[in-house]
């Protein structure tokens, strides 16, 4: 697939779309718990994106929102975006639910996490 470019006479490349891979993920802040789709661009790992001192928020799309011990949706949203520094921990939901790792404190997200996809629309 090609993509057009435009060169300003700076040099500065613009590309009509940036392409990125969803990536569903739990997010845990000190208070609620998140789970959301993030979108990481492809020769980059989700720690990559992370640490990109450039980027103060980090973008999140179809989200669920659950309190502390994540019992209770909170709310949904189509669009988040999270300050990166209230982050306390974060996870590919397929390697979590895949590797066990939820927790007993998570075993109530389990058969939500189980039945979302990256190109879900939330509508709850």
């Amino acid at each position: 697939m090609t993509v057009l470019t435009r060169v300003d006479t700076k040099g500065k490349l613009f590309t009509q779309r940036v392409t990125k891979k969803p990536l569903r993920v739990l997010l845990q802040t000190s208070s609620q718990t998140f789970v959301g789709t993030v979108h990481v661009r492809p020769e980059n790992r989700l720690l990559d994106e992370l640490n990109d001192p450039q980027v103060m928020f980090l973008a999140l799309t179809n989200v669920r929102v659950y309190n502390q011990p994540a019992d209770t949706v909170l709310y949904t949203t189509g669009f988040l975006a999270l300050n990166k520094g209230h982050i306390v921990a974060i996870g590919p939901v397929e390697d979590l639910v895949a590797g066990g790792g939820l927790g007993v404190w998570l075993s109530s997200l389990r058969a939500a996490l189980e039945d979302t996809t990256p190109g879900e629309v939330v509508d709850d």
